[in-house]
């Protein structure tokens, strides 16, 4: 990404740049901040309403850790198109991740309903209810992953804390 350095820590696109597929133009900035970490600042022109743009916006803003922006363009897409589901799994991801866990079960729930198959999901989905201290809502997202890929060590563990609480005890 050919970048124009202005300072010690401070550079500006010259042509137009690509960012996880949104189209950024020569308006990107790039800042390094103190503690080393780097600021990716660009107004991106959006026509409203356009499903692609909104879409990728999400996935761009949830992949560079901008929960909130994941969650806001998600949603945009999902105003455009309620049956987009990788907007859904998008906003879901982005609810769990912003703490709004009860919220994102319902949109994982959603999510599932289109692609039951989503392994990646179901495990998010688990995880969720596991965190609200519900394993009887998540063990059977656990056990149709296990049917899968049985002896997958990541959907037994969080089926041996289920045990463990309804035991009432340590896993």
């Amino acid at each position: 990404m050919p970048l124009r350095q202005l300072g010690p820590d401070i550079w500006v696109a010259d042509r137009p740049q690509s960012f996880y597929g949104l189209v950024v133009g020569t308006r990107m900035t790039v800042i390094r901040l103190d503690d080393g970490s780097l600021l990716l600042h660009s107004a991106v022109k959006l026509d409203p309403g356009n499903l692609e743009y909104e879409y990728r916006l999400a996935l761009a803003s949830s992949r560079a850790g901008d929960f909130e922006g994941a969650l806001i363009a998600s949603r945009r897409a999902l105003q455009v198109d309620p049956g987009h589901a990788d907007a859904r799994f998008v906003e879901a991801y982005a609810l769990q991740m912003t703490g709004a866990t009860g919220e994102s079960t319902r949109a994982y729930e959603r999510y599932l309903s289109e692609r039951p198959d989503d392994i990646e999901a179901r495990f998010d989905l688990a995880f969720a209810w596991i965190s609200l201290g519900r394993c009887e809502d998540a063990e059977p997202h656990l056990r149709t992953i296990l049917d899968e890929y049985p002896g997958d060590p990541s959907a037994e563990q969080y089926l041996g804390i289920c045990d463990a609480e309804a035991r009432g005890g340590d896993a």
